[in-house]
């Protein structure tokens, strides 16, 4: 999985220069039902089902740990999709965060203390992400055949 370094790299990777971005804030299943709804009629298709998982898994998981409201973050672009939140409650170690991204993806780093078990779900749909401990976000990107490198 690809590390990024911020929010803005990721715009970089998922665009040609043409991205939309909307952020919307979230607090209750209705309103992730919504956001979800308008996510995955302007994803591409080929990246609808992939994008829907990942879209899923970072909001639902920031809602349940972090509590609400939290804020969704969507960079829409040529070349795939991102979807952030940003936390306000508890968020994931620095030891699930360096799990996320460690090469043998071993499920057992994830769930030390019952938590980041889901990142094991995000590991497999997810190109890349960016997480940050200190700011409490956490964004997933899925991208096209046209954004892999």
């Amino acid at each position: 999985m690809e590390r990024y370094r911020s929010p803005m790299e990721i715009c970089g990777v998922v665009s040609e220069g043409d991205t939309f971005r909307e952020e919307v804030d979230v607090a209750t299943a209705e309103d992730v039902r919504a956001v979800r709804q308008e996510f995955a009629a302007r994803a591409p298709e080929q990246l609808r089902e992939r994008a829907a998982l990942v879209f899923d898994e970072v909001v639902n998981n920031a809602l349940e740990h972090g509590g609400a409201p939290v804020r969704v973050d969507i960079i829409y672009g040529v070349r795939g999709i991102a979807v952030g939140t940003t936390q306000r409650g508890p968020f994931l170690s620095e030891a699930a965060v360096e799990a996320l991204f460690a090469t043998n993806g071993d499920p057992a780093l994830f769930q030390a203390n019952g938590r980041g078990g889901g990142l094991v779900l995000l590991r497999s749909y997810a190109d890349g992400a960016y997480a940050s401990v200190p700011n409490k976000q956490l964004y997933a990107v899925v991208l096209g055949e046209s954004g892999k490198r």
